[in-house]
């Protein structure tokens, strides 16, 4: 295909749609500005967006997620012939027109969701699932009856969420598990009498089992053992100035003291990326991020 047919092709497209919605007005509009929503999860920046985006925030609400596209929780609107249109009843009035013949007939609908993310405090750790976990997961849940909004519910749409994340500002994150031999060093070091037997069972199991059951025992910790694990990784943590792991030990305690997951930077790779550069999140792979802001792009799903 050479340009000229490319070119070609976008002005019929552009003609086709304000067709297709009742507009007499012919127009060759190959971009449409866009206008889009913002999500206002706790987490969010309050500055991030205007800052970078110059978007206003007189209240200062914390802005955490800037969606593009047609998903029915945030759908955007594009400006076509000075009317305000939602993006997905743009595609349906011609799928081909606006997606190409190939991704309307492998997805029917546009198929990720592109979103700039900015995170001032910690969002939870996260695993998402696979395409067949989530697929089988869906369907059964929908066989027992539980309605899809439930919080009850584990799957709420069919599809795997693979993550690529672009750093727009300096980019913290955690993603997946480190070697076994590197977490060990880490609670050897610690030396927690607490966490003793679970670090023996690990060192005598260094594979996936072994290391399911230590982070589950992490997770299940409770009462002393838990308060005493954690008052011990804290003042070892506080005593580890210029070390990028155990600093986010410290600045995550300040928001959320008294939290298990704190042990989680020892377990999961600490990453800082620096503004453009990228990291790719497999299905299936625990994650968390931390801070920052950056340009995210998923498969689109129900609920993000």
């Amino acid at each position: 295909m050479t340009y000229s047919d490319l070119d070609s092709d976008l002005a019929q497209m552009a003609i086709k749609i304000p067709l297709k919605f009742g507009w007499n007005t012919m127009t060759q509009q190959h971009f449409l500005p866009m206008s889009n929503v913002i999500q206002t999860y706790a987490w969010g920046s309050d500055t991030s967006f205007s800052a970078l985006l110059g978007i206003d925030n007189p209240e200062n609400t914390p802005q955490a997620e800037l969606w593009m596209g047609a998903h029915p929780n945030g759908c955007s609107h594009v400006t076509l012939n000075n009317e305000q249109v939602r993006l997905d009843q743009l595609i349906a009035a011609n799928p081909v027109a606006v997606l190409s013949a190939s991704i309307e007939q492998e997805y029917g609908e546009l198929p990720y969701l592109f979103k700039v993310l900015a995170a001032k405090s910690a969002l939870s750790i996260q695993v998402h699932p696979s395409k067949i976990q989530a697929e089988q997961g869906f369907a059964k849940e929908d066989r027992e009856g539980i309605p899809r909004g439930s919080d009850t519910r584990n799957y709420r749409d069919p599809n795997h969420k693979p993550e690529l994340v672009y750093a727009l500002t300096r980019y913290q994150a955690m993603n997946g598990f480190r070697p076994h031999q590197e977490i060990l060093s880490y609670f050897e070091a610690l030396g927690i009498a607490e966490l003793s037997e679970m670090v023996e069972g690990y060192q005598a199991n260094q594979n996936a089992e072994g290391l399911e059951r230590f982070f589950v025992g992490m997770l299940n910790l409770e009462g002393h053992k838990k308060e005493a694990a954690l008052d011990k990784l804290l003042t070892y943590a506080q005593s580890q100035s210029g070390n990028e792991t155990f600093e986010l030990i410290v600045w995550l305690e300040q928001r959320y003291p008294g939290d298990i997951g704190l042990f989680a930077p020892l377990m999961l790779h600490v990453l800082t990326l620096e503004p453009g550069e990228a990291m790719f999140l497999h299905a299936c792979t625990p994650h968390a991020y931390c801070q920052g802001t950056g340009l995210r792009s998923w498969p689109i799903q129900t609920m993000c």
